[in-house]
């Protein structure tokens, strides 16, 4: 079930939702946004059972993410 909900969001946030959007291939802004909380469910549930948020990189370089 849908609850239609209203945000406000400045434009270098609309511009950076767009610009993932067509990154991503997604069909609407909509889409970004449920992806990026479905991203950030899976991080916090992560660092609250005592794991790390961590990008490795082609370069074999690791970078932790630290979340408020």
């Amino acid at each position: 079930m849908s609850d239609p909900t209203t945000f406000r969001f400045d434009e270098k946030l609309i511009s950076n939702i767009d610009d993932l959007k067509a990154s991503i291939g997604a069909t609407n802004r909509a889409d970004v946004i449920r992806r990026a909380v479905a991203l950030y469910m899976v991080a916090t549930a992560a660092v609250n059972s005592g794991g790390k948020l961590v990008i490795h990189t082609r370069h074999n370089t690791q970078r932790e993410i630290v979340l408020p």
